[in-house]
This record gives C-alpha cells, structure tokens and sequence, in this order.
C-alpha cells in the first residue's frame, strides 16, 4: 500500500511541477531579426552575411516588438494590438525569431486588444513603443500610444516572463465608451465553451475543450481588477483575415469599457487546472470544475507550495513529500 501511495504522490507530482520550467530563456524584448543572405563578389564568388532587420510578423511594413518569455513570447504592432500570442510546449525554448508553425493563440492577419473607438473618424496617429525591462525582476513593461481624431488611446502592458499573466492597463480619452476586441482561435477547436452577454462581467473567456488524447485545450482570460469593470460578449464570427484574405471562423470576446483607466488581469495558455491555479484565476467562479483526480493534483501542488516555502528547493521538496508519504 505505502508503494503505491508513493507512486501516486510522484504522479502527482508531476502534474503539479509540470508546468515549472526546467529550462530558461532570458527575458527580453526583441525588435530586429536575423536575415541571411548571399552577397556576390567582385572576383565573382559569394560570401554568406547576417544583417539585423525590423520585425514584421503581420507584414504590415511596419515594426512590431516581441516579449520574450520563459512561457510564452507576445508579440505587438505599433498600436499596441496583438498579432502574435506564442505559446511554449517545452517552457525556456528559444523560438530565436522564428514563429512559423508555431502553437499561437491568435490568427494569422486577426489581431487581439483592438481598440474601436465610436464615432471617431481620421488617421491613426502612433508614437513609438516605450519598452523596458526590470534586471532583477525580469518584468517586462511596454507603453503604446496613438490618436484618432479627438480621441487618445494609451496601453501599458505588464508581462510576467515566467507567468502566463500580462497585466493590461488603458486609458482611453475623447469618447465616452469603447470596445476591446480579442479575435482567438484556440488549438483545437473553433467555438468556445460559452456564448452570450454579460452586462457587468465577473471576467469573460474562451475555453476549449480537451483534445481525444487528453491534451488540454487553451483558455483566454480577461478579468478586471478592483476598480476597474466591463460588460461582456462572446461569440463566433466569419471574419476575413488580412494576411490572405480568406474567411474563418473565430472565437470573439468584445468587451465594452467606460472611457478613462481601466486595469484588466489577462491569461493566455493551457485550459488546465493547476496552471490557473497558479497564475490567481482558478478561483473565479464556473471558470474550472475538476474532477477527483484534478483535485488531488491541487492537493498535492499546494502540499508542495508550502514545503517549498521552508525548503527553497524544489527536489528537496519532492524528496520530503515522498518521505511523509511512506511515513503516512
């Protein structure tokens, strides 16, 4: 019997550790990449060289940055929209630039955090993105800024690299309301769990279901924090991408904001029990309802939270639960 309880808890284990990284990837924000090239000669031979480009993920001719993260890398257009939401299978991996074909919560030519603005016409005006990085903290923060006839808009994004937590902040002036828009198309699925509208949202989401092998599906999670309030709605939408022009159908969360500051928590991963628990959104009510087997994993996870907090070291935590298993 102590055998198989001590099989059960490294099981569970390894549900609860994983989703911490083993592997590491500096943070850091990237605005160029690297273009190879062949360069012919005067004495007619070539010679190979590497230039730093801007990026331009949405070909747009326009640069975008990129986060990059321990668990994700996010990627922004001038108007601090996102085209690029780049999650990582193997947490630390180094895309080093190279988004193709990779696990991306958003479509093609679909941007997310679109700001319409209500009888407002003329140009948009953007200044250039404020980007920063903390050395200690690795926190990385980025300001974006633009105007559209009398209205101003303004967001600062507060990204956790070893989180899938990204902290959105707006302040919107020169109308009365506005709506943020995320156009998502999670792995696996077109529809999201849940359709309708919600006056004055607890949160909104877009959830998947888990695939036929048991691989969780991803979820989108916007909630505002205290102070901050929004109605929601969910649906799907034939909309027409602009990278191709093809038409699709996408998950859409509009959210409707009052003009003036407005601070929203945002997570963008895997529709997993102990990940939400993790980043503070398991908690929201109807969001997650595990089975007895997820419960136990988020046992055991807080179980391991709590012995690490004396030990500061997770194999030494490991070895510990293992001990006051077969003692148990």
């Amino acid at each position: 019997m102590k055998s198989n309880r001590v099989l059960l808890a490294l099981i569970c284990c390894s549900l609860a550790l994983g989703n911490v990284a083993l592997a590491s990837v500096p943070a850091q924000w990237v605005k160029t990449r690297s273009v190879e090239a062949d360069v012919k000669n005067a004495d007619g031979t070539t010679t190979r060289q590497i230039t730093q480009a801007p990026i331009d993920l949405d070909n747009d001719k326009k640069p975008d940055v990129v986060a990059v993260g321990n668990l994700q890398d996010i990627a922004f257009n001038e108007r601090g929209e996102l085209i690029g939401w780049y999650d990582k299978l193997f947490k630390g991996t180094d895309f080093k630039g190279d988004y193709n074909n990779k696990s991306n919560l958003l479509q093609a030519g679909l941007p997310g955090a679109v700001v319409t603005l209500t009888d407002t016409v003329g140009a948009v005006k953007a200044a250039a993105p404020i980007t920063s990085l903390d050395p200690k903290t690795e926190i990385l923060t980025a300001q974006f800024s633009y105007t559209r006839g009398d209205a101003r808009v303004q967001k600062k994004y507060t990204i956790h690299p070893r989180k899938l937590l990204v902290t959105l902040e707006l302040n919107v002036s020169g109308v009365k309301s506005y709506t943020l828009e995320w156009r998502l198309l999670a792995v696996g699925a077109t529809k999201p769990l849940e359709l309708g509208s919600v006056p004055d949202a607890q949160y909104a989401a877009l959830q998947c279901c888990n695939n036929f092998l048991g691989a969780p599906g991803q979820a989108f999670v916007v909630k505002p924090q205290a102070g901050s309030k929004f109605g929601a709605t969910i649906e799907t939408k034939a909309v027409q991408r602009s990278t191709d022009q093809q038409t699709i159908e996408v998950s859409r969360m509009l959210l409707t904001l009052p003009s003036g500051v407005s601070k929203l928590d945002v997570y963008g991963g895997d529709n997993e029990l102990v990940r939400l628990n993790q980043e503070g959104f398991y908690s929201l009510p109807g969001l997650f309802d595990p089975n007895i087997f997820g419960q136990l994993s988020l046992a055991v996870v807080r179980l391991l939270e709590w012995l690490h907090g004396f030990v500061g070291n997770w194999g030494l935590t490991i070895i510990l639960l293992t001990v006051l298993v077969r003692i148990a």
